[in-house]
């Protein structure tokens, strides 16, 4: 015996009724919550962004903080070492000496590895680099000039931690225009 295909119609209720459109006021408001979600969903990614850039820059200047703080105490190192090796004992070749310049060496090569650099010496007082806590009056250079450096002055990553203490000229006879 064969089966042959069913011939009765299927049920009515068990057929899907053909979508109906939805009122207006349903789409309007709908498409209103779909606006509200939307934007809530930007401002949640754009107060992400920002917190992101926040807390970078926040971690960024407490490293900051912390290494100025590590690398005062360096340079003040720095500085004792360089004033031994201004000493009598410290300008020979005594072991004594040696061993001064072989730790100042080591300590400046340290620093200079974690981006410290010294600031180079200048002819005129660069006021973004160097402090002048020291005048000289001096009619053979012009007023400015950088006569020598009194403390080492030192960068890091190109912004200066600790500008350079230096002696400046100054005019020595009074000009035309000052008296």
């Amino acid at each position: 015996m064969s089966e042959q295909p069913s011939t009765h119609s299927p049920d009515p209720d068990s057929v899907p009724a053909p979508e109906m459109p939805m009122p207006n006021d349903e789409i309007t408001a709908l498409r209103a919550e779909r606006d509200r979600l939307q934007a809530q969903v930007l401002r949640a990614q754009a107060d992400f962004q920002n917190l992101k850039r926040r807390t970078a820059s926040d971690i960024d200047q407490a490293l900051k903080r912390s290494l100025s703080t590590l690398f005062e105490q360096l340079f003040v190192a720095l500085d004792n070492l360089e004033l031994a090796l201004a000493t009598p004992e410290g300008r020979g070749d005594s072991a004594f000496a040696q061993g001064v310049r072989l730790t100042r060496d080591n300590l400046m090569r340290g620093l200079e590895l974690s981006g410290v650099q010294r600031i180079a010496p200048t002819t005129m007082l660069d006021p973004m680099k160097q402090e002048a806590v020291a005048t000289e009056p001096r009619d053979d250079v012009a007023p400015g000039t950088v006569l020598g450096v009194l403390r080492e002055g030192y960068t890091y990553q190109g912004q200066v931690v600790r500008p350079a203490q230096v002696r400046v000229a100054t005019r020595a006879t009074p000009t035309a225009e000052t008296r």
